[in-house]
């Protein structure tokens, strides 16, 4: 009898030890919601989600930015500038809904350079503003 309480303290022991142990669940992150409820009002969820031109670090360069956008606007690209310049932090602060204030606030990153950016017709026109040729930064290569 001395042996079975023993036993059975040991087991009542170790469970109690083994439930201490164990990983707590885990924290659940992202878009998701309770399931079987209801919104009390309707809301609106729009179909196509709204686009926003941003200049990303990964497109490196202006040409590779405007390329993009007029990829994403299904726009052709004329880039008449006579040279292209590297995506710098105040590009990168760039962002808009749409395409005409995008290139407005990138002419504004791009103003020091001397670079214009205009919408004519179905094509995105990136050239020198008002004629000027624009200057290569100091110590580049030519």
């Amino acid at each position: 009898m001395g042996f079975v309480r023993t036993a059975t303290l040991a087991v009542v022991v170790m469970s109690l030890l083994s439930a201490c142990g164990t990983t707590p669940a885990p924290d659940f992150r992202g878009r998701w919601r309770e399931v079987n409820t209801i919104d009390a009002e309707p809301r609106a969820i729009p179909l196509r989600p709204l686009h926003a031109f941003v200049v990303l670090p990964s497109d490196r360069t202006l040409r590779d930015v405007v390329d993009r956008w007029g990829r994403e606007s299904n726009r052709r690209v004329a880039y008449r500038a006579p040279m292209n310049y590297s995506v710098h932090l105040q590009a990168t602060k760039v962002t808009a809904a749409s395409l005409d204030a995008a290139l407005g606030q990138l002419a504004s990153a791009y103003a020091a350079q001397g670079i214009g950016f205009a919408l004519e017709g179905d094509s995105i026109v990136v050239s020198s503003a008002g004629g000027v040729p624009a200057e290569p930064a100091s110590g580049a290569k030519s």
